[in-house]
């Protein structure tokens, strides 16, 4: 037996182990399936993927499912009925992605190549990443420009929902006539907020819905908690708004604007 063969086995064997519970596969909320990694394996080939690794700031490589060839193994005609795939995390963390994305190859890693962890030491604060039991990652070279990392580039994965995006965001929609600023507000919502925040029953649950927020705190304490959240809690998980982020204090206002304008009170 070769010494790669050899590896591989050692590898996979290593991530049945350490990861075997069921994955959940949902379409607009609704429960499709439920599968074990054996179970998955047996419709889906596992491939490996090489790439640069934005986390840990290294070249690795990862055993996965080709994420594109995986929607369509798992979903089948369902694909046809939704434009986007949400991610959710074990932490709450929830990655909207646009399933045209996937045309870029991307993995649905379940190891990494050589080790038997499935972890990562982050590049940025020396903190061990528990990427399992899935993480999504996507070919890239050292020199590529990563817009998003978070949002593309989830771990600890533990389940899929494909939803048509224009009725699953509908609570999310201000009025037609809206001002310009709440508009750009459910812009910047989409693209800062919603992985992490629910608002009226959508998004991501890692932090607080923000219904209640908007019904407790003034616009400045809104507008501090976006801009600089360690400030009023140093243990603050939350980085607010990127800090090279041009205008962020319009940006967060407007944010404000778009939260009082579409916050539902019974939520």
């Amino acid at each position: 037996m070769s010494l790669f063969i050899s590896s591989f086995l050692i590898l996979l064997l290593s991530s049945f182990a350490a990861e075997d519970a069921k994955f959940i596969f949902e379409a607009n909320g609704v429960v499709l399936k439920q599968y074990s990694r054996a179970e998955i394996l047996d419709k889906v080939p596992q491939t490996f993927l090489k790439t640069y690794e934005p986390y840990e700031d290294s070249e690795k490589v990862y055993l996965g499912f080709e994420m594109q060839n995986f929607l369509k193994q798992i979903y089948g005609t369902h694909l046809l009925q939704a434009d986007t795939v949400s991610l959710y995390c074990k932490d709450g963390y929830r990655s909207d992605i646009k399933i045209i994305d996937f045309k870029n190859k991307s993995l649905l890693a379940f190891a990494i190549k050589d080790s038997s962890k499935f972890s990562l030491k982050s590049a940025e604060n020396k903190k061990e990443i528990d990427l399992g039991p899935y993480y999504l990652a996507w070919e890239r070279s050292q020199t590529s420009d990563i817009k998003d990392r978070p949002v593309h580039w989830p771990y600890a994965v533990v389940k899929i929902d494909i939803i048509n995006s224009t009725s699953a965001y509908a609570p999310l929609q201000p009025k037609k006539n809206s001002s310009t600023s709440v508009f750009l507000g459910q812009k910047a919502f989409m693209r800062h907020c919603i992985s992490c925040h629910t608002l009226n029953g959508v998004g991501g649950k890692r932090g607080p819905a923000l219904n209640i927020f908007v019904q407790l705190y003034s616009p400045q304490v809104l507008s501090t908690h976006i801009l600089d959240p360690k400030s009023i809690n140093q243990n603050s998980q939350m980085v607010g708004l990127p800090k090279d982020l041009k205008n962020r204090k319009q940006i967060a206002q407007d944010i404000i604007n778009y939260l009082k304008a579409v916050s539902r009170t019974e939520q």
